[in-house]
């Protein structure tokens, strides 16, 4: 799987942070901003796909959450 997300930008989370993208929950805006899917990883593993939300400027939402 990493493998197939190699072409995607990778941002590593916190444990705190962690738990709440397995949730699925939508996240505020990071900084930098995030303006393309990308992969949410936690210890080097990627646990979720996050990308801008379509109509609310300054969220993110879950694409995909790998549980």
């Amino acid at each position: 799987m990493e493998r197939g997300l190699a072409g995607l930008p990778h941002l590593e989370v916190s444990e705190d942070m962690k738990q709440r993208i397995l949730n699925g929950q939508k996240l505020s805006q990071f900084t930098p901003p995030l303006n393309d899917e990308t992969v949410m990883t936690y210890k080097g593993k990627a646990i979720a796909i996050y990308m801008p939300h379509p109509d609310k400027s300054g969220v993110v939402k879950a694409r995909k959450v790998f549980n």
